[in-house]
């Protein structure tokens, strides 16, 4: 087998190839065609290296490009050449070695887990079926509320005949069960909300489709299924008709974009060695509506008499005055939905944190009501609740994801159950959540 090194041209050196002895000088002629293709090409190299005054390793930054040999270019040996030509052009201890790095083999984490490890002290994310023992009784009864029978009886019958109109498909594959029996609702309501679910579907199948970003899916799809929730007719709420178009009576929650607004520090955990909390927001917030007359007087006593007081852990100067249950936060399709978690986490604790800080001010004790929110991921919706135990101190616990409480607007059952949730939790905030917050906190602080 031909040796594949290159032949030294710079001293004597014996070489046995085809059992010949070939003795090359400094100077002397080199008979070329005794040897073999690669070794022909390699001495035509070198002989031009020394005319043009290169002896330095090949490849050299700035040097002439060359040509393969004859038989790489051809895929075929030269005559008289029984070896394979797949020679090594460098010396095997002057190829270039590739030793890995250390750190190529470790995965880094993400900044939302990194956050989250730094916060986990003050604020303790788990699944909702761990510590079961350690829930208070007022989550568990909000737990009881949202997910009694939950998924049926969400589509009024007097909607069958739209749905196998719209989509036979859709409505061949919808289990009977879905079906209520008992809504008592007007032609106009079954008609408002039935072109709402056929909005939300076609405007979630739009962003999902044309890779829209998440304000696309806040304004198109969020907001409308939360004011279906929170402003229907039917079991909730009734409906003014005037001359023109009905107009719901203001209900117990509004919704507010709180995309661009700030998150007061003082009631943002404090990250270990550092004094500069986390800064993180969110993007919609369901507060007590000021437009609805109960919750107005109640405003309004409290302006005349602590005309300063923060109601909210909100700066901005609307949102700061209003006290607020919910939150969400909204990504895209394909966003690490643990930055979404962390970001919820952070707003619901510090909601707890205000409202904690409003009952010492009216010098009121006990447990405080849990707050829930949403991370909602393209079609997805995952539900979280977050509380604070008496004797905790400043840790708060957010529970979630709620597979029992997912919603969607991906199928029009799926958003039906959706806006079904929300009105659950609507009627929470107007049977539960308000009367406590008024009578245990709010109504203290006015005297």
């Amino acid at each position: 087998m031909v040796n594949p090194l290159p032949v030294s041209l710079c001293h004597v050196n014996t070489r046995r190839i085809h059992g010949r002895d070939q003795h090359q000088h400094r100077g002397s002629a080199i008979d070329e065609s005794a040897y073999p293709g690669p070794l022909r090409w390699h001495f035509q190299v070198k002989r031009a290296d020394r005319e043009v005054g290169r002896r330095g390793k090949r490849g050299r930054r700035g040097g002439r490009e060359r040509t393969n040999p004859p038989e790489a270019q051809t895929g075929e040996p030269t005559q008289g050449d029984q070896t394979p030509t797949s020679h090594s052009e460098f010396p095997l201890d002057q190829r270039t070695r590739l030793t890995p790095s250390v750190k190529s083999s470790q995965r880094s984490r993400s900044p939302a887990k990194e956050l989250q490890l730094q916060i986990r002290h003050l604020i303790d994310i788990r699944g909702p079926e761990s510590g079961q023992a350690s829930i208070p009784p007022v989550v568990r009864d909000l737990q009881r509320r949202l997910s009694k029978d939950f998924g049926a009886r969400v589509i009024p019958r007097g909607l069958m005949e739209s749905l196998h109109k719209k989509s036979p498909h859709a409505f061949e594959n919808t289990p009977t069960y879905v079906f209520d029996d008992y809504a008592c609702m007007t032609d106009e309501e079954l008609r408002t909300l039935w072109g709402t679910v056929c909005a939300i579907l076609k405007n979630a199948a739009d962003c999902q489709e044309n890779k829209r970003d998440e304000n696309a899916w806040c304004m198109l799809v969020v907001q409308q299924a939360l004011l279906s929730g929170i402003t229907t007719a039917g079991d909730d709420l009734s409906i003014i008709h005037d001359e023109k178009t009905p107009v719901p009576v203001p209900g117990i929650l509004e919704l507010n974009s709180i995309q661009s607004q700030s998150i007061d520090p003082r009631f943002l955990p404090a990250l270990p060695n550092s004094n500069k909390p986390p800064s993180k927001k969110a993007d919609f917030a369901l507060a007590f509506n000021k437009a609805n007359a109960e919750v107005n007087r109640l405003y309004r006593s409290l302006s005349f008499s602590k005309p300063h007081l923060q109601l909210s852990q909100m700066t901005d100067t609307y949102t700061r005055h209003c006290a607020m249950f919910a939150g969400l936060e909204v990504k895209a399709p394909g966003w690490n939905g643990d930055e979404g978690v962390t970001q919820l986490a952070i707003r619901l604790a510090a909601g707890l944190n205000s409202i904690q800080e409003l009952q010492k001010r009216a010098s009121r004790t006990g447990t405080l009501l849990p707050m829930v929110g949403w991370v909602v991921t393209g079609h997805s919706w995952n539900l979280y609740i977050a509380h604070k135990c008496e004797g905790e101190g400043q840790t708060t616990t957010v529970l979630g994801p709620y597979d029992l409480l997912h919603g969607s607007t991906a199928s029009y059952h799926s958003t039906f159950m959706l806006i079904n949730l929300v009105k659950r939790l609507n009627s929470y905030v107007r049977e539960v959540y308000w009367p406590w917050l008024a009578e245990t906190i709010l109504q203290p602080l006015c005297l």
